[in-house]
C-alpha cells in the first residue's frame, strides 16, 4: 500500500489503498492513517473502561488532534456512564483527516492506566499534570510494526520499536508533503537499474535515502520485467515493483512515495516539468494519449522523455559523491540536541506559518549550509576517496521541482552504488540516523523474512539433531529458544544453539573468473575456519544445480586434527550438505506457495543467519548478506569472510569505503550506528 495515495487522481484530500497493489501471494497492505486512528481508539477504550470500573472520572480530558487541525478534546463528566461516550470518540475519530495523538490527563490514575494500556503500543500517554501528546503519532510515525505474517524471530534485525529519532523528516520537506499544492511539491524519480536484483536493489535504496534526505516526494517507477527476474511460470507473473521486495509502510511513515501514473497525470501532463508531455503534442503520435496507457507503454519512451523533463546530471559515483548540510532556520544559537530536536519538530512550526500565509517558501524556513575542505573534515575526506568531487545539495538543486536518476549502462549517470558510499551528511549523527532508518525500515519484505525463517528453523531442528548424535556432551546445542534473544531486535544469536555454516558460491555467468575456484580450492581455503565441533551441518547457495560438485566440501576428520573429530557418517565425512531445494516442499517455497522472484533474497536471509559465511569476492549478492550479517546485534560480522584467499578477511581490514564502491559492502554502513552520542 501506499498509505498516501488519494481516491481521485489530483485529489489531495482523501487516501487510500492503491488498488495495483493487491497483487501477490499473500500480499495485503492497511489503511496507514485508519489504522493509527483503530490503534488509538483500541487503546483508549481500555482506558475508558478503566475509568469506568474506577468510579472516579471527574474532570478527566481526552484530547487528540488531527494532522491539520488544532487539538481536539472530549470532556467526561464525573456523573455519566464513561462507555456511552465510546462512540462520541469513535465518531471524531474517524471525522479526523490523519489521528496524530490520544492523551489523557487522569491524575490519580496515572500508573494504573499505564498498566492497563500497556499493551497498546504506546499509543495512549498519561502525565499527572497536563495532556503530553504521544510524540510519535503526532508526527504520523507508528512505534512498531508487527510481521504480517508467522515469523520466526530468530532472523529479525530491526529495531522492535522505533524511537522518535526514526520519525525524522528533513529540514527541506514540504510541511504538508501531499497535502501540498503540487506546484510546490518536489520530487525524485528513477528508473530500476537494468543489471540484477542486487544492483536494483542498491540504485533504488541510493534513490530512495536521496529523496529522504533532500525532502523530495518519492516517485516508484511503473512495474516492469527485471533482469533474471523472470522464475514463475505463469509469465504475467514476472512484472515487478518494489512492493513486491520492501515493505513500504515502513519507510513512507517518514518518506512520501507516489506511483509513476499519478506523477505524470499531476506533474507531467499540467506541463509543470521542463519537457512537454508528449500526450499535449499535436504532431506527436502520442497525442491525446493519457497518463495510465503512457506509463504501460513501452519504458524506454518513459525514461527518454523524463530524463528530457527532468533535472539529471553525471551522477557517477566513481568521481561525484553528494552532500548534505541542512538546518531549519532560526538554529544559529541552538545546541546540537536542540538542533536535532528542532528537525523533528519542523512539521510543526512550519505547518502554522502555512497556515498564516498560504504559501511556503522553502528559502525562508531551511539553510544551506556550506561544507568545509576535505583538508579539514577527517571524514569528508575519507568519504572523498579516490578524490571524488562533494556536489552539494545546495538551494540550486533543490529549486529543481524534479530530479532523475537513469538506471542504464551509461556509467556517467548510472547510480550503481551504496547508499552510504554515496550520500554524505556533515552532521554525523545524523549519518547513523540514516544509517538506522535504512535497516529498520527498508529491508526486505517481512514475508522474504518469513519463508527465509522457516528454512532457517529447518536447519537449525537439524543441526541440533546432528549435535545431539555427538559422543560428547559439551558439543550438543539445542534449538535456539527465546531465553537468548536480543531484546532490542527480538532476533536470535548464533553464539547460542544450534546453528549451521553456510557459503555462497557463485558460478553462473559472472564475469569474474578468478572467483570461480574449484569446490577442493574453496574446503582448502576455508576449512582452518570451520569449527566442527560447533555445527556439522553446511548450508551453499548456489546458482550451480550440480550437487555433486560440492562433494568436497563435506570434509574429512583427518582435516582437523585438533578438534578431536571421532564421528563421522557412513561415508567418512565430517559435514553434511543443505541446499535449498531439500527445502522447497517442507518450507512452503514451491510455485503457487511464494513469488518465486523472491527464492534469491531467501537465500540472502538464510545466509546472514549462519554461525560463519564465506561469500564470493565482487558479488552484490554476497554483499547484502555481509550487510546484514553486521545489522545483527550479535557481532556475527565477525565470522564473516571471502573464499578467495588474498580476499578472505578484507571486510575487516578494509573497513572504511574504498572503490569499487559496488563491488561489496563495508563495516561503516552498520557499524556503532546505534551511538547516539556523536556530536552533530
Amino acid at each position: 500500500m501506499l498509505p498516501n495515495q488519494s481516491l481521485k487522481r489530483g485529489s489531495q484530500d482523501e487516501p487510500l489503498v492503491d488498488s495495483r497493489l493487491n497483487k501477490g501471494v499473500g500480499r495485503f497492505r492497511i489503511y496507514h492513517a485508519l489504522s493509527l486512528g483503530v490503534m488509538a481508539f483500541i487503546g483508549t477504550v481500555a482506558v475508558l473502561h478503566f475509568l469506568e470500573t474506577s468510579n472516579n472520572t471527574s474532570g478527566s480530558v481526552f484530547e487528540f488532534s488531527a494532522f491539520k487541525d488544532e487539538p481536539k478534546t472530549l470532556s467526561l463528566g464525573s456523573s455519566e456512564n464513561i462507555t456511552n461516550r465510546i462512540q462520541t470518540l469513535w465518531n471524531s475519530v474517524i471525522s479526523a483527516d490523519k489521528l496524530q495523538n490520544i492523551s489523557i490527563n487522569q491524575s490519580p490514575y496515572t500508573s494504573s492506566m499505564m498498566k492497563t494500556i500497556s499493551s497498546q503500543r504506546k499509543v495512549i500517554k498519561t502525565s499527572n499534570t497536563s495532556s503530553i501528546a504521544a510524540h510519535v503519532l503526532k508526527k504520523g510515525c507508528i512505534q512498531s510494526f508487527e510481521p504480517i505474517c508467522p515469523m520466526y524471530d530468530y532472523v529479525r534485525f530491526w529495531n522492535k520499536e522505533f524511537s522518535d529519532e526514526d520519525c525524522y523528516r528533513s529540514p527541506a520537506s514540504h510541511p504538508l508533503g501531499l497535502q501540498a499544492p503540487v506546484a510546490e511539491r518536489r520530487y525524485v524519480v528513477f528508473e530500476p537499474d537494468r543489471g540484477g536484483w542486487n544492483n536494483i536493489r542498491m540504485a533504488a535504496e541510493t534513490a530512495m535515502i536521496f529523496a529522504h534526505a533532500s525532502g523530495r516526494i518519492l516517485v516508484l517507477p511503473p512495474e516492469a520485467r527485471w533482469y533474471l527476474l523472470d522464475s514463475n511460470k505463469k509469465d504475467e507473473q514476472n512484472g515487478s515493483d518494489f512492493e513486491d521486495f520492501f515493505d513500504l509502510r515502513k519507510i513512507s511513515e517518514t518518506l512520501d512515495i507516489i506511483e509513476m501514473e499519478r506523477f505524470i497525470d499531476e506533474v507531467a501532463i499540467p506541463g509543470l516539468l521542463n519537457a512537454t508531455y508528449p500526450g499535449k503534442k499535436p504532431d506527436s503520435p502520442l497525442y491525446g494519449m493519457s497518463a495510465k496507457k503512457f506509463v504501460e507503454g513501452g519504458k524506454d519512451r518513459l525514461w527518454d522523455y523524463l530524463k528530457l523533463a527532468c533535472y539529471t546530471r553525471q551522477w557517477e559515483p566513481g568521481k561525484f559523491h553528494i552532500g548534505f548540510n541542512l538546518e531549519p532556520k532560526g538554529e544559529e544559537n541552538a545546541n546540537n540536541n536542540e538542533r536535532h530536536y528542532n528537525r523533528l519538530s519542523l512539521r510543526g512550526s512550519a505547518i502554522s506559518t502555512y497556515k498564516r500565509s498560504g504559501t511556503y517558501d522553502f528559502n525562508s524556513h531551511v539553510k544551506f549550509l556550506p561544507f568545509p575542505s576535505d583538508r579539514k573534515d577527517d571524514r569528508l575526506r575519507l568519504h572523498s576517496a579516490h578524490k571524488r568531487e562533494l556536489i552539494p545539495y545546495d538551494s540550486e538543486m533543490h529549486s529543481h521541482r524534479a530530479i532523475y536518476f537513469p538506471g542504464n549502462y551509461n556509467s556517467r549517470t548510472r547510480i550503481l552504488t551504496h547508499f552510504y558510499t554515496y550520500l554524505f551528511w556533515q552532521n554525523h549523527h545524523l549519518e547513523h540516523v540514516y544509517k538506522r532508518l535504512v535497516r529498520d525500515r527498508l529491508h526486505y519484505h517481512d514475508e522474504i523474512f518469513c519463508a527465509a525463517g522457516r528454512v532457517i528453523k529447518i536447519l537449525h531442528e537439524e543441526a541440533a539433531k546432528l549435535s545431539l548424535s555427538s559422543p560428547f556432551a559439551e558439543h550438543q546445542y539445542e534449538v535456539p529458544s527465546a531465553r537468548h534473544r536480543d531484546p532490542t531486535t527480538l532476533g536470535g544469536t548464533v553464539h547460542e544453539d544450534a546453528t549451521y555454516i553456510a557459503y555462497h558460491i557463485r558460478r553462473g555467468d559472472f564475469q569474474y573468473k578468478e572467483t570461480r575456484l574449484s569446490a577442493e580450492n574453496i574446503y582448502s581455503n576455508t576449512k582452518h575456519l570451520l569449527n566442527a565441533n560447533r555445527t556439522r551441518l553446511i548450508y551453499i547457495a548456489t546458482d550451480d544445480k550440480n550437487q555433486r560438485f560440492f562433494d568436497p566440501l563435506r570434509g574429512k576428520k583427518d582435516d582437523f586434527p585438533n578438534q578431536g573429530i571421532t564421528h563421522t557418517d557412513k561415508h567418512g565425512h565430517v559435514f553434511h550438505l543443505r541446499f535449498l531445494r531439500d527445502y522447497i516442499q517442507k518450507a512452503a517455497l514451491g510455485h503457487g506457495a511464494m513469488n518465486q522472484n523472491r527464492i534469491g533474497m531467501i537465500e540472502q536471509v538464510i545466509c546472514a543467519n549462519a554461525h560463519t559465511f564465506f561469500g564470493t569476492p565482487r558479488s552484490t549478492f554476497t554483499g547484502y548478506i555481509t550487510r546484514m550479517r553486521g545489522y545483527y546485534r550479535d557481532n556475527r560480522y565477525a565470522r564473516t569472510f571471502y573464499t578467495l584467499t588474498k580476499e578472505m578477511y578484507s571486510l575487516h581490514k578494509q573497513t572504511e569505503i574504498v572503490g569499487p564502491f559496488w563491488a561489496r559492502e563495508f563495516a561503516v554502513a552498520h557499524s556503532a550506528i546505534d551511538d547516539d552520542g556523536v556530536a552533530g
